[in-house]
């Protein structure tokens, strides 16, 4: 994990396990369109919430016994500074993001996004 960077006079924060600095290049498959990179920081937490036990045979061993869990992602960009600018890729900019995962009674997988 990179530390944030400080302001003179601040304290130094604790770090957090589930913060991290993500840093992704993307290539399009269409010609003209640019490579892009992503430099954001993202914050990963779960809550445990309840299913029909009626469905338990169909979860895997993880899920049984009435609880499972919901996923959140969220993510932003970090400021210019944080990572060198390479010129020959547009830098994208994320304002706020929030990814949602949950595995439904029936064994598939909700994905939920706002960005």
């Amino acid at each position: 994990m990179i530390p944030l960077q400080e302001e003179e006079g601040d304290e130094k924060p604790e770090p957090v396990a589930n913060a991290i600095m993500n840093y992704q290049r993307i290539k399009s498959a269409v010609s003209y369109i640019q490579k892009r990179e992503f430099v954001e920081k993202k914050l990963k937490f779960k809550i445990k919430t309840h299913h029909i036990k009626s469905h338990e045979s169909s979860l895997p061993e993880d899920q049984k016994g009435g609880r499972h869990s919901r996923h959140f992602v969220y993510f932003s960009s970090l400021p210019e500074g944080f990572y060198p600018i390479d010129k020959s890729v547009t830098r994208a900019k994320v304002i706020f993001g929030l990814h949602i995962f949950e595995r439904l009674e029936d064994g598939r997988l909700h994905f939920q996004s706002l960005t």
